[in-house]
Parts: structure tokens; C-alpha cells; sequence
């Protein structure tokens, strides 16, 4: 397999949207306002349906999480573009340029995803609204969010990575004003054929899907709406999905125009123009499309702002006000001081206002702070702000010991693991499938050591050992999706063993650059998939007993025994999904080793065997080191806390400082390459 490609070029310059000096402070101008309107809009939009109970429905969860889009996605392209008005020399990093493309592609098709689930869910709310309320439950909607992420997030780094492997050492003036990965390949000087089919490819697919689903869903609804018999009844439906559909058609529109425009008309003006329109514009219209047009959108924010003006006419400017005091407050009329404020509110509100709306003002007032007490009782909610970690011992006297031992093996664990890394991407003869999965199998250790040792190695010099109750969610959160990853990545690698000895004449063809690229993406979202579905349940849970954890680092199932709610459903969720994703990792492992001991028994020559077995023996250990002990962890009957608490050791810390030992020693590749870049250091020469 051909190494990955090298580039000589360090930055791009921008020639940006004019050359015309006469024209940078104007545009410099509009451009700050349009930001600031995409900003205030779009922040506006996510604050008001936090705030306001009555839109907290699936159609406006989906409708902050496109607002959140239109933000990030403005903000990729605007600072850069303001800063480039400004400056005579328009240029982006090599670095900066690539990251910019990548989130671009995140947040293009995360959109056009997010659109696609709008338009979905119109047609449950119109087509089915009994079941509205079942089908649309706030499980599926965060699926839905996760999915049009996540989708985003793989076609990005498909693009990403297949732009990293081009070398570009000719001209660098990019002719737009950011860096779109079509002129990036135009300014490649290797060949970007296979690019251009991944683009093409992934581009076509997941437009060509999301637009089917609004049509499919959007001719759905014409039907229902036409089976409608009052004329009324047919403007409120079609209504629903008025402001859903302007959306959708200024963004296919722009992106459509921008893209798939015949050659013979291709204009770089116009494609500046129509890049700026989708970029720039449409962030900033979609809020005011969805508010403008939405009578629940504009009756929330008139409810808010009568709200705080409530707020700033009760309570003197100088005092602080708790909510909690001023519901409390707002719910005993029997109270004199209270009735005199009121008496005092109203007269003031009836020199500036109505009298009726002033009392239809209070009236609101007592709704909602009613349904918010409803809401206290009936939610779930979580007392603990942090939870203490008792650790590895309690005796002071092995503190010292244990932090040396530990910190040894951290500091050998980072090295090893990223000195493997760096060495397969210095050496050419490296740059093979097998290296490949093994650098990130690397990389994947030295972040897994990452997420438990410092904390660890701080809490031997604390008295309290304490930590957060978000740092705890987060801690579960990367230890479950890396170590999840680990267990797909070391499939993969069995798989590539398989391909290896079993059909060597077929493996530069088996073992393509984009089949590691996927087998590599599919292990990380897999990982990802496995540790939101437990988070999120998790984070449903209340904590209102003991905050104790007899271990050293966030564990789920002592987790899930502090919580005072129900925990059957994180438990089962927690046996189907490990039990589902183990299984199909070690079948994979399992099923590839016997196709290759069958293929190794055929080989005549004991010194074939020899060499083809050798090949697998590193790859071998780590996996029975790896299922070992996280089978001796979790599957054995009934172990005392202090054996789970040593084997635990093993496989968060002891684990990935052995991998690069077992890769190394056992390697002679590795070693020969080791050697010589330790020649390379000396004697350079």
C-alpha cells in the first residue's frame, strides 16, 4: 500500500469575494451586520425555546438544533472573511484551510439532514397526530439530532482524509473567499480523481436521500391535507409546514445553483455570490423565516418580554432576583406586602399599557409558575454536585508508592504509544493497512490512559478525593466510547490478518486506503453510538443518596447503584449493547483466526508457518490481554471490590502501556524502522 502523500505547499492566499479596494469597507460593513443579525437571531431562537414551556415539542428541539447549525456554520466562514477586508495579505494556513473545509462539510450536511427530519416530523403531526405524541418521543428526536451529526461528521471525514493525501506543491491562490474542497483539488498537482468520486459520490447520495424524504414526506402531506374538509383546517396545516418549506427551498435552491450549474454558464462571480447567499444569508433568514411566520414563535417571545418587564417593574434595579423567591412570591396573594406591590405594578403598568393587558400579564404570570411547581414534583432531579472517589487504598503510607508506580506507567504508557504513532508516519515501509490500524490503535491508548491516570495520580495527594458530577459524566462518557473502539479496531485488524494470509494475491485490492479509512470511521462512530445511548440515559437518572464511589475512576454499574430512580432500563441497555457489540467483535476475531490457522496448516514449509503465524502473534496477545481481563472485570460471578479494583488497573492503564511493547518486540519491521530513525537522530548524515 502506497504512503500517505506529503505537501510542500504552507498556506493558501484568498482572493476572497472582490479585488477592488473601493469595496472592502462596505462590504466589510454589511457583512458585520449580516453576522450580528445571524447571531442575535439564531441565539435568540435557541434561548426562547429553552425558555418557553409551550415550545418545547419536537418540531422546535429540531428547530433549536438548526439554529445551533446556522450559528456554528456562519461562524466557520464570517471572522475569517471581516479579518481578510482588513488586511492586504488574504491568506489561511495549510492547518486552517483544512479544518475549515472539514467543518463546512460537517455542518452542510448536517443541515440538509436536520431539514430532512423537519420534514418528517410534519408529516407525523399532519398525517398521523394521534400518534404524534408516540411515535415523535424524545428518544427518537435525540436519535434523529445524533444521526444528522453524525452524518455530517463521517462525510467530513471521508472528504477530509481524502484531501490529506494529495500533495500540493504548485500554485496556491485560492480564488473564493474560503476553502472549498472543489478549488483545494483543483490546486493539487497529484491526482484527484478518487476525490473527486468520493465527493460526487457521498455529495449525491446524501442529497439525493434527504431531498426524497422532504418529497415523499411533503407529498404525504398534500394528500392528508387535501382528505381535510374545512378550508380552515387546510390553511392551519399547510401553514404548519409554510415556514419549513421556505427553508428548504432557499437552501437546495443556493446549494443547487452554486453546484450543479452546466458548465457552459459557469460564472466564478456567480458562484461567489450564491456560496456567500447559502454561507452567509440563509443562517441569517432562517430565524427570521421560522419567527416571522410562526404565531408560536411570536406569541413566546411577546410572553418573555412581558415577563421581564415584569420582572424590572416588581423588584427595585439594585436588588437580585432569585426566580425561586419570585414564583414563591408571585403564589401568596394573601399577602399585604404583595397586594401593595401588585397595586403598585399595576398602576405603573397602566400608564405605559391597557389595563387588561396588564391583568392578562399577572394571569400568565400564575399559569406558569403553577405548571412550574407541577413540574418540580413530577421531574426528575439530582442533588449531587460531586461524587467521592475512595480510590485505589486508603492507607496513606502506599499513596507515594502507588503515584510513582503510576506515573511510571503513564509517562511509559504516552511514550510508547505516541512514539509508535509518530514512527509509522516517518516510515515509508510502514505505511501498510496493518500499520495503519495499529497507529490508531496508538492513538486510541494514549487517549484511553488519558482519561483516567491524571486524575488518578492528583487524587493520591488530596485528602477528599472528589470530582464533579460533569467531570464524572464525561469521564464515563470517553472511557466507554474509546474502549468501545478499541474493541472494533482490534476486529478490524483480525479481519486484516484474515485478508493478509488467507488471499495475499488479493489484499492491495481487499485492503484499499478507503476500506481502512471506513473500517477506522466505523470503529470511532460505533464507539461514539455505544457511550451517547448509555450517557444520555445516565443523565436521565437522579442522584439524591450517597455519593461514595469505592473505586478509582467513574464506573456505570456503581454509578447506577448511587441513583435513586429506576435503573432497569440503563441496565438492560447496558447487558444488550456490550453483549451485542462483544459478541460481534469476537466473532469477528474468532472466525478470521480459524480461517487463518486452516490457511497456515496447508503451508507446506514449517518455516511459511512459522512466518505467517508470527505475523498474527502480536495481534494475538493484545487481543486475549484485552477480552482477558475485561471478561475477568465484568463476567466473573462474585470477586472482592479490591480484585475489580486491580483488574481494573490492568486494562485502563497496564493495557495500553503494553501494546506498543508487544507491537515492538515481537516486530522485527517496527524494530528495524526504530533503529534507523535512532541512526537518523545520531547521524544524520
Amino acid at each position: 500500500m502506497e504512503g500517505w502523500n506529503h505537501t510542500g505547499v504552507k498556506e493558501f492566499l484568498l482572493v476572497g469575494l472582490t479585488e477592488n479596494p473601493n469595496w472592502q469597507i462596505p462590504l466589510f460593513l454589511l457583512f458585520t451586520l449580516i453576522y450580528f443579525i445571524t447571531l442575535v437571531g439564531n441565539c435568540g431562537m435557541i434561548i426562547l425555546i429553552w425558555l418557553s414551556v409551550r415550545l418545547h415539542t419536537p418540531m422546535y428541539f429540531f428547530l433549536s438544533n438548526l439554529s445551533f447549525c446556522d450559528i456554528c456554520y456562519s461562524t466557520i466562514f464570517t471572522p475569517k472573511m471581516l479579518v481578510n477586508f482588513l488586511s492586504e495579505h488574504k491568506s489561511s494556513t495549510f492547518s486552517g484551510c483544512v479544518l475549515q473545509s472539514f467543518f463546512f462539510a460537517v455542518y452542510v450536511t448536517t443541515e440538509a439532514i436536520l431539514l430532512s427530519v423537519m420534514a418528517y416530523d410534519r408529516y407525523v403531526a399532519i398525517a398521523n397526530p394521534l400518534l404524534y405524541t408516540v411515535i415523535m418521543t424524545q428518544r427518537v428526536c435525540i436519535q434523529m439530532v445524533l444521526v444528522s451529526y453524525l452524518g455530517g461528521l463521517i462525510n467530513s471525514l471521508t472528504q477530509t482524509i481524502g484531501l490529506l493525501k494529495l500533495d500540493f506543491c504548485g500554485p496556491n491562490i485560492v480564488n473564493h473567499y474560503f476553502c472549498d474542497i472543489p478549488p483545494l483539488l483543483r490546486l493539487s498537482c497529484s491526482d484527484a480523481h478518487t476525490n473527486e468520486m468520493l465527493l460526487l459520490i457521498f455529495s449525491g447520495v446524501i442529497a439525493m436521500f434527504t431531498f426524497i424524504i422532504i418529497m415523499v414526506s411533503y407529498v404525504c402531506i398534500i394528500i392528508a391535507i387535501q382528505r381535510i374538509r374545512s378550508a380552515e383546517g387546510r390553511h392551519k396545516a399547510f401553514s404548519t409546514c409554510a415556514s419549513h418549506l421556505t427553508a428548504v427551498t432557499l437552501y437546495y435552491g443556493s446549494v443547487t445553483f452554486s453546484y450543479i450549474q452546466p458548465s457552459s454558464q459557469y460564472s466564478l462571480e456567480q458562484e461567489k455570490v450564491s456560496a456567500v447567499f447559502y454561507t452567509l444569508v440563509i443562517p441569517m433568514l432562517n430565524p427570521l423565516i421560522y419567527s416571522l411566520r410562526n404565531r408560536d414563535v411570536k406569541d413566546a417571545a411577546k410572553g418573555n418580554t412581558e415577563k421581564l418587564l415584569i420582572i424590572h417593574l416588581l423588584y427595585p434595579p439594585n436588588q437580585k432576583i432569585d426566580s425561586r423567591d419570585f414564583i414563591a412570591h408571585l403564589k401568596q396573594p394573601q399577602s399585604g406586602d404583595l397586594l401593595t406591590q401588585l397595586t403598585k405594578l399595576v398602576k405603573k403598568i397602566v400608564l405605559k399599557l391597557q389595563l387588561h393587558y396588564s391583568l392578562l400579564i399577572y394571569s400568565n404570570l400564575l399559569i406558569i409558575s403553577r405548571y412550574q411547581e407541577k413540574q418540580t414534583v413530577r421531574e426528575n432531579f439530582t442533588v449531587v454536585t460531586e461524587f467521592i472517589l475512595l480510590g485505589l487504598t486508603e492507607l496513606s503510607e502506599r499513596k507515594v508508592a502507588f503515584f510513582m508506580l503510576f506515573l511510571l506507567i503513564y509517562v511509559i504508557s504516552l511514550v510508547g504509544n505516541l512514539g509508535m504513532l509518530f514512527l509509522i508516519q516517518i516510515t515509508p515501509k510502514l505505511t501498510t493497512p496493518m500499520y495503519h490500524f495499529l497507529g490508531c490503535l496508538s492513538f486510541v491508548d494514549a487517549y484511553y490512559s488519558s482519561v483516567f491516570a491524571p486524575k488518578m495520580l492528583l487524587n493520591f495527594f488530596v485528602e477528599l478525593e472528589t470530582i464533579s458530577f460533569s467531570a464524572c459524566i464525561v469521564q464515563y462518557f470517553l472511557s466507554v466510547s474509546l474502549i468501545t473502539t478499541e474493541g472494533f479496531l482490534l476486529a478490524a485488524m483480525a479481519y486484516e490478518h484474515y485478508v493478509a494470509i488467507v488471499n495475499p494475491l488479493l489484499y492491495t485490492v481487499a485492503m484499499t486506503k478507503i476500506v481502512c479509512v471506513v473500517l477506522v470511521i466505523g470503529s470511532c462512530v460505533g464507539g461514539l453510538i455505544n457511550s451517547l445511548a448509555h450517557t444520555i440515559d445516565l443523565i436521565k437518572l437522579s442522584f439524591c443518596r450517597p455519593n461514595v464511589i469505592s473505586h478509582f475512576f467513574c464506573d456505570l454499574p456503581r454509578l447506577l447503584k448511587l441513583s435513586c430512580s429506576g435503573t432497569s432500563m440503563n441496565e438492560l441497555l447496558l447487558l444488550t449493547f456490550y453483549g451485542v457489540i462483544a459478541m460481534i467483535t469476537f466473532l469477528t476475531v474468532i472466525i478470521s483466526y480459524i480461517f487463518i490457522a486452516a490457511a497456515i496448516l496447508r503451508i507446506h514449509s514449517a518455516a511459511g508457518r512459522h512466518k505467517a503465524f508470527s505475523t498474527c502473534a502480536s495481534h494475538l496477545t493484545a487481543v486475549t490481554l484485552f477480552y482477558g481481563s475485561i471478561s475477568f472485570s465484568y463476567i466473573q460471578p462474585s470477586s472482592s471490590l479490591e480484585q475489580q479494583k486491580v483488574v481494573s488497573v490492568f486494562y485502563t492503564l497496564v493495557i495500553p502501556m503494553l501494546n506498543p511493547s508487544i507491537y515492538s518486540l515481537r516486530n522485527k519491521e517496527v524494530k528495524d524502522a526504530l533503529k534507523r530513525a535512532i541512526e537518523m537522530k545520531h547521524f544524520p548524515c
